[in-house]
């Protein structure tokens, strides 16, 4: 089963601020660690790694508007709901919420060239099935064509970024998750983290 981290605005609107496949069990490094997931709450958004439906069970375990820290080890899940534990699991996963923001706008740039280069295609295809006169279509096919490739150039240097971001959320996600696998651990021994269903 594929594992998905997820920071995401309401449930129904889910915004991947990082959407990556994680390797089975790579959520938190507790228990025998096949079955493990989490979400932590902000307001109306969730950081998650897990299946969607863990954001379910989550919100069943929280009221209206509180803040808490869902998480499933092996057959057993756990809801930590004192402020303090909360706040430190949501800093453990600042930079690589901020990575993810960096890669959303990113993202909505590439879809702008994408849109653009469908634009220039169009023109180009529609200029071809008009049969225009020589001279004022070639002009027009070299100055699409010219415009194509120059899109093409910044939605590669764009490809760059994405990479060396993906590369650096990685790299925080897996310092995060250690972070956070640490401070669920201390909560179950000292009692903050209280279970609340079998699976």
């Amino acid at each position: 089963m594929k594992r998905r981290l997820l920071t995401a605005a309401p449930l129904f609107a889910l915004i991947p601020l990082p959407l990556l496949a994680n390797e089975p069990g790579s959520c938190l490094e507790l228990g025998a660690k096949e079955r493990t997931s989490y979400v932590i709450t902000t307001g109306d958004g969730h950081t998650m790694c897990g299946d969607i439906g863990d954001v379910v069970y989550a919100d069943e375990s929280r009221p209206k508007g509180e803040e808490v820290v869902w998480f499933r080890i092996d057959d057993a899940t756990w809801v930590i709901r004192d402020p303090a534990v909360n706040a430190e699991a949501r800093r453990l996963f600042v930079q690589a919420n901020e990575i993810g923001r960096k890669q959303g706008e990113i993202g909505a740039k590439q879809g702008r060239i994408g849109a653009e280069q469908a634009r220039i295609a169009t023109k180009q295809a529609t200029a071809a099935l008009r049969n225009e006169p020589a001279g004022d279509s070639s002009d027009r096919m070299r100055e699409l064509g010219e415009r194509m490739e120059a899109l093409g150039r910044e939605q590669g240097r764009y490809g760059e970024q994405m990479a060396a971001l993906g590369e650096a959320m990685q790299r925080e996600l897996a310092v995060a998750q250690r972070g956070l696998s640490q401070l669920l651990d201390r909560a179950m021994k000292d009692g903050t983290a209280v279970r609340v269903r079998r699976l």
